[in-house]
């Protein structure tokens, strides 16, 4: 099975097959994508997913790339990207469109895979004036959508009207973040990080809640026009078990709250700031105008 690292101790993912099958991207479609030499683009390699029935595959992006729509992780398909080199997922440089780059639907996984090479990375790029997050994780009751993020991997420069600069969680999807970096991203809340939740119970009389679960990497250089410029969670859950939230900035002529973190009648599980053991906790300093906020009576 694929195993994301389990450096410094921390809980890994493990995906439930033995299979993946292996294609190559480019900005083009050069071939099938069988083979280095004849990779396709990203969109081809999704819509032969559905049209060939396979559920797991492995992308390995062999030049840098700029995505003209936005592409969709379809329902019960595991897609991770994994750079060979340094590469950069962007938007058209001349009249991007507006949107996320990567949308995970129901039953579906992303993930961001460390690269296997010392010294190679991979950054998803954004743009100014969005209407949307890079990655959009948007499950629904029956199934939920994962994404998942490692190290060498970074989220940046992307400016959202809306909820979530980088990654925006409805009420039925979880992302974890096994290391790299967010940074320099824009919301109206939740610079970095959105996730959400529905105020309701399902049968079983659990919470409905989007979760964001951070155990290593940085969240840094965000901000947001309201609250949480690091990471907002309104009726979802933060789980804080290692990594750093530092140097994010409410903006809104001082009435921003939660530079670093912000809860709105969520819940947050693990160690912040100085609760949680050293070795189980996330550490949240040097946000503006504070680290963490909670509105009175939450």
């Amino acid at each position: 099975s694929l195993t994301f690292s389990n450096e410094d101790g921390m809980p890994t993912t493990v995906y439930p097959s033995d299979f993946f099958t292996c294609f190559y991207a480019s900005n083009s479609e050069r071939g099938d994508g069988s083979t280095e030499d004849t990779p396709t683009t990203i969109k081809k390699i999704l819509e032969q997913l559905i049209s060939d029935g396979i559920n797991q595959a492995t992308i390995v992006l062999v030049e840098d790339i700029k995505i003209p729509e936005t592409l969709t992780i379809p329902a019960s398909k595991t897609v991770i990207l994994i750079p060979s080199g340094n590469r950069i997922i962007g938007y058209p440089g001349s009249n991007p469109f507006l949107g996320s780059l990567f949308t995970v639907d129901p039953g579906a996984t992303l993930g961001l895979k460390k690269p296997k090479q010392s010294g190679e990375s991979l950054t998803l790029q954004g743009i100014d004036n969005n209407n949307n997050a890079l990655i959009s994780v948007t499950g629904d009751t029956a199934n939920t959508s994962v994404f998942i993020m490692e190290d060498n991997i970074t989220l940046k420069g992307n400016t959202n009207r809306g909820n979530g600069g980088a990654v925006f969680i409805n009420s039925y999807g979880r992302f974890t973040m096994h290391g790299g970096t967010i940074n320099l991203n824009r919301a109206e809340n939740g610079g970095a990080v959105y996730a959400e939740g529905t105020g309701t119970k399902d049968g079983e009389g659990n919470h409905i809640r989007g979760v964001f679960i951070i155990y290593k990497g940085t969240i840094t250089g965000n901000s947001s026009g309201n609250n949480g410029a690091g990471v907002y969670v309104g009726q979802g859950f933060l789980g804080m078990y290692g990594g750093l939230i530092t140097g994010n900035t409410c903006d809104t002529n001082g009435t921003g709250r939660g530079g670093g973190y912000y809860i709105l009648d969520g819940v947050a599980g693990g160690g912040a700031g100085s609760g949680g053991t050293p070795e189980m906790r996330t550490v949240v300093k040097d946000n503006s105008p504070d680290n963490s906020y909670s509105p009175p009576g939450i």
